[in-house]
């Protein structure tokens, strides 16, 4: 663009808005897609010292970012494959941090202030919904864990959910730490307060399993189909089934190849 058509603009009602529209594309869009890239991705920052990192990761398909706030952060690893994923973080101060993982298909979904999203490295996570709302709260996903199918983590009201290495999810699975809506007493006062939820190490999960608020899994479990958790358990090394869920069997292990 030589200066004599740049004079030429600046005398023209174009300038002023031509000009905002380049100074917003700088300020929104700061990051460039490498060449290493064989999907492409879409950025909406609509806030204020948002960061949004993910040149070194793969992108395959349509992948969408959006954020509406101020002083967030999504870092997506290098050696990250993101294929086909959607991440929308609403309000101020919330971080989500994807390790050198495989996301197909996500749902990153973030309403409220200073809740956190983490994923380690080396997971396959195949059509998650990973949902954090209102303040504080947080989802952990230690490395090594597989979801083989559409399956909901919701940390809500401030509380969190810990998932630790090695872990298996079948498909239809649904992890929520509170209700979404109040149960009360005559008196007004409420009876279901959302509490966190703790899965250990190698836990096994079903197909068409429900952990609700306050559950804990220990290391080593196996969680039977269509299962419903309601509560703490203490035992290692043993098979959790039934609606609601109970100790069917100890002094197992699995292993997720065919022996």
């Amino acid at each position: 663009m030589n200066a004599a058509f740049l004079d030429a603009l600046r005398k023209t009602p174009l300038y002023a808005p031509a000009r905002g529209v380049y100074r917003w594309t700088k300020r929104k869009h700061p990051l460039s897609i490498t060449p290493q890239r064989t999907g492409d991705i879409d950025v909406f920052d609509g806030g204020r010292d948002n960061r949004i990192s993910y040149q070194a990761a793969q992108l395959v398909g349509k992948t969408t970012i959006a954020v509406r706030g101020n002083d967030n952060t999504v870092e997506i690893a290098s050696g990250a494959r993101i294929e086909g994923c959607s991440f929308s973080i609403r309000g101020d101060g919330n971080r989500v941090s994807i390790g050198p993982s495989r996301l197909i298909g996500a749902s990153v979904i973030v309403s409220g202030n200073s809740n956190r999203i983490s994923v380690a490295g080396g997971c396959v996570l195949a059509g998650p919904g990973l949902v954090c709302e209102g303040k504080g709260s947080g989802i952990a996903l230690a490395a090594g864990i597989e979801v083989a199918g559409l399956t909901e983590f919701a940390a809500l009201e401030g509380t969190s959910i810990a998932v630790g290495h090695d872990c298996l999810f079948s498909g239809n699975i649904f992890v929520r730490t509170g209700d979404s809506h109040s149960l009360i007493d005559l008196e007004g006062r409420r009876l279901n307060p959302a509490r966190d939820v703790r899965i250990g190490d190698h836990v096994w999960v079903g197909v068409n399993v429900t952990i609700l608020k306050g559950v804990r899994i220990p290391d080593s479990c196996v969680v039977g189909a269509c299962a419903v958790l309601t509560k703490e358990f203490e035992t290692p090394h043993c098979v959790i089934a039934g609606n609601p869920a109970r100790v069917v069997r100890e002094g197992v292990d699995w292993n997720a190849k065919l022996s």
